[in-house]
């Protein structure tokens, strides 16, 4: 269900199965820490949208392989696009996917930096009539702080060792630092890629937050500190250094994440709702 891998005679059986729906991948190529590869965020978001389409059918879009990543001219590796440029890519691309019959499209978003270029995307679609609806959900909602919050719920999860469960409570618990190249992404890859992971190399830059603009917070002002980015990682790297991440953490969050995106494809393949809701909008329109 790979849309490059479908004959032009496959695809409407696979409109069929899909009921319509086609999942568009969206990662970023950019800079992340010394010891992971630049396509990381598009390495996981693939691989959890093919992964998801295994368990519910629905074809999956070429990966979108560049996101919104404004501030990296310090790094090489890093591939920026301007955000004109992103929004028209999108908007054809979607447009393109609609013109050969699917009706429903979720981008699937592996990068945070991609949240307001997304949200701004998914909302212009509504400029104008359009016979298809554009939604988006982000693929890393479950990390390792979700992970510790199922194990002090007793969940099991087998596929940890002791150490492991040991080391994912002892870390959250200790408000331990993530977000960018850490133990989440570090685990993942090594998953999925572990030909690209250089454990030795994690060190030869620093991982932790600044703290500079932290000023801004009690002003209410603190989500503009996202456009300070640079200033707070300084090296693109945010978290502890993920010594002790390994590929059963990376899978466990996997079979997670994608779960849910599985669900996510169930609920939407069974729901034409928001297609009749789309299709009053376009009656009403003036």
């Amino acid at each position: 269900m790979l849309w490059e891998e479908l004959r032009e005679e496959e695809f409407a059986s696979a409109i069929e199965k899909s009921s319509k729906l086609c999942v568009l991948p969206i990662g970023c190529t950019e800079m992340h820490g010394q010891h992971l590869p630049v396509g990381t965020d598009s390495f996981e978001v693939t691989h959890v949208c093919v992964e998801a389409s295994k368990r519910e059918e629905v074809v999956v879009f070429p990966t979108i392989r560049f996101g919104n990543v404004p501030f990296l001219t310090s790094w090489r590796g890093s591939v920026r696009l301007t955000v004109e440029l992103m929004q028209q890519l999108l908007k054809e691309l979607c447009s393109e996917i609609a013109r050969n019959g699917f009706k429903k499209i979720l981008i699937v978003n592996g990068h945070g930096g991609n949240h307001a270029l997304l949200g701004n995307f998914v909302s212009s679609t509504q400029h104008d009539m359009k016979d298809y609806v554009v939604l988006y959900r982000s693929d890393f909602e479950y990390g390792i702080y979700s992970l510790a919050a199922d194990l002090r719920e007793d969940k099991e999860f087998p596929a940890l060792t002791k150490e492991d469960v040991d080391n994912i409570l002892d870390f959250t618990a200790n408000n331990g630092i993530m977000g960018h190249g850490g133990v989440d992404e570090t685990s993942t890859t090594m998953a999925i890629r572990p030909d690209l992971v250089k454990l030795d190399r994690m060190y030869q830059v620093d991982g932790m937050p600044t703290h500079l603009s932290d000023y801004l917070r009690p002003a209410g002002v603190h989500n503009s500190a996202a456009s300070f980015w640079y200033v707070e990682q300084p090296n693109h790297y945010r978290g502890s250094h993920p010594e002790w991440a390994n590929e059963r953490i990376g899978n466990v969050l996997f079979e997670r994440r994608i779960e849910m995106q599985a669900e996510a494809c169930r609920l939407l393949k069974m729901d034409d709702r928001i297609l009749q809701w789309n299709d009053e909008r376009n009656a009403k329109w003036f």
